[in-house]
């Protein structure tokens, strides 16, 4: 006699509020392959490359690459603030569509 296997399906979890910490938004960055991050915003997951040239032209190697992101991703979100993020997001491409972005990003950096 052959059992039937029921496969159960679990419900997906209801979504999650933006992770805060102390009214600031989260934002964690961890590296996935060559050149590319995975980036969480809340509750949103995002692709993020960063070229080493582009590193070293953001941060001038003083900074881990993750924290550049973040600095870099923190400027976008107060820019637009209601926009959503694209999914898939290339730091040398924000470079050259913004033209302050480069100079914002350092500055955030020696900010913090």
């Amino acid at each position: 006699k052959q059992h039937a296997e029921r496969v159960r399906r679990r419900r997906a979890p209801p979504p999650r509020p933006a992770a805060r910490r102390g009214g600031a938004l989260v934002i964690t960055v961890t590296l996935v392959d060559t050149n590319v991050y995975e980036a969480v915003v809340g509750d949103r997951v995002h692709r993020v490359r960063m070229a080493p040239d582009c590193h070293r032209r953001l941060s001038a190697g003083a900074f881990t690459h993750e924290w550049v992101i973040v600095q870099a991703l923190r400027l976008l979100l107060e820019r637009e603030p209601g926009a959503e993020l694209p999914m898939e997001l290339d730091m040398a491409d924000l470079s050259r569509r913004l033209p302050d972005f480069d100079a914002e990003v350092a500055r955030r950096l020696h900010r913090h």
